[in-house]
């Protein structure tokens, strides 16, 4: 339900921007910034908290309560093709490191995203994406989970032509085994919350 406010929320708010875009352009004003095609490398700030879903009659686990993580940044190395008035892509690999007072973890994540420009200054994105733990977190295992699939949904607004800034809830699972006291239980992990990305295309 938080995705699909968020969604009905984005296109209200696209229709505000298509009008300032097309008052613009009836008036002869400033050159028009541009959602340019290349090479994107992110910054991003990350608001995440982690649902770890699990039988507890197994082992002592906290389940289906969300831990809220802090001091989350991460970087991102990607390519947009996004061309006003128009349907693109893009996609991304990034680095999050995830902290909180109990520790903190490093998550490697892939996104591929289909959007729509709506004029020069912004579009929106949505697609799925796939992220696993390359370093335990607090004395788990959860680095030996595996990939599973989540997604994104984001609201892009281009600055100038080549900087940008995307606003986004993306939702990152992982699933498996953890050894707990020498027996295998089975959880999900969901990483999920807004991330805020400053993006130079080259």
């Amino acid at each position: 339900m938080k995705i699909v406010g968020l969604i009905l929320s984005l296109f209200v708010g696209s229709s505000a921007f298509a009008q300032f875009d097309a008052m613009i352009a009836m008036g002869g004003g400033r050159k028009q910034s541009s959602s340019r095609e290349g090479f994107r490398i992110s910054a991003l700030a990350v608001a995440p908290s982690i649902l770890v879903k699990t039988d507890s009659s197994i082992a002592y686990i906290p389940s289906n309560e969300a831990t809220q993580m802090d001091q989350t940044a991460g970087a991102a190395l990607g390519y947009a093709s996004l061309d006003p008035g128009s349907f693109g892509w893009t996609t991304n690999i990034s680095y999050l490191d995830i902290k909180n007072r109990d520790g903190r973890a490093d998550m490697i994540r892939l996104d591929a995203n289909v959007g729509y420009a709506f004029n020069s200054y912004f579009n929106m994105k949505l697609g799925p994406n796939v992220s696993k733990f390359s370093s335990n977190y607090a004395g788990s295992e959860i680095q030996s989970l595996t990939p599973a699939l989540g997604g994104q949904v984001s609201a892009g607004f281009q600055i100038s032509e080549s900087i940008g800034l995307d606003v986004a809830y993306a939702q990152m699972r992982q699933s498996g085994d953890l050894i707990v006291f020498n027996t295998a239980v089975p959880i999900e992990i969901e990483s999920s919350g807004l991330e805020l990305s400053l993006h130079a295309t080259f």
